[in-house]
């Protein structure tokens, strides 16, 4: 098997032990240098729940896989989300206005979902605005509102739900402040965030 980061052979001893488990679709020392940790003192507005410190290989993986088109990468990201997602009513993802979806061909988290085979449901909106990492914090902190519930969806179904918000890369809170709170102006009972990885 080649390993999907480096593209080098993963050699793995076969034995009773690992007979029956999925083979990684990384090597270990891909791996390893995902699962570095990175020293931050950013004080977070929600509990998040992540997997991966988004140091110098995590930043790479999703440069690969968002902004080159390496879309077999998912693969690799949900191999290391181990959640329990059948505890909530509902699983959002943070959407992709249809712009940006045009260009990146794929929306990055629910290419994730979909690998891990969890139901979501589309229930956000949004408009084009500038990527996350093409504003300065001040940018982020001061936007305006980006996300809507669809016209399509109906909101009575959130009334007292349980709710996990999922998106890639976790930076300074705002997106994740912007859903939470259209999502709460429907009388939710809980909700909860969830990124793959976090700054």
């Amino acid at each position: 098997m080649i390993c999907l980061m480096c593209h080098n052979t993963i050699l793995t001893e076969m034995s009773i032990l690992n007979m029956f488990e999925k083979d990684s679709p990384i090597c270990e020392s891909c791996s390893t240098e995902l699962l570095k940790e990175t020293d931050t003192n950013y004080e977070y507005p929600h509990e998040v729940i992540s997997f991966l410190s988004y140091n110098e290989a995590v930043a790479n993986l999703f440069h690969r896989y968002k902004f080159m088109g390496d879309n077999a990468l998912k693969e690799v990201l949900a191999s290391f989300v181990s959640h329990n997602f059948k505890q909530y009513d509902f699983v959002i993802s943070i959407p992709l206005s249809s712009k940006r979806l045009k260009e990146r061909g794929f929306n990055q988290v629910t290419e994730v979902l979909d690998c891990l085979k969890v139901k979501y449901t589309d229930v956000l909106e949004t408009s084009h605005r500038k990527r996350q990492s093409e504003r300065s914090k001040i940018e982020r902190t001061e936007s305006q509102n980006p996300f809507t519930i669809k016209s399509t969806f109906d909101v009575s179904k959130l009334l007292d739900k349980r709710i996990l918000i999922v998106d890639d890369i976790y930076t300074t809170g705002m997106t994740m402040t912007h859903a939470v709170n259209v999502l709460m102006m429907h009388r939710v009972n809980e909700i909860k965030v969830l990124t793959f990885s976090k700054v």
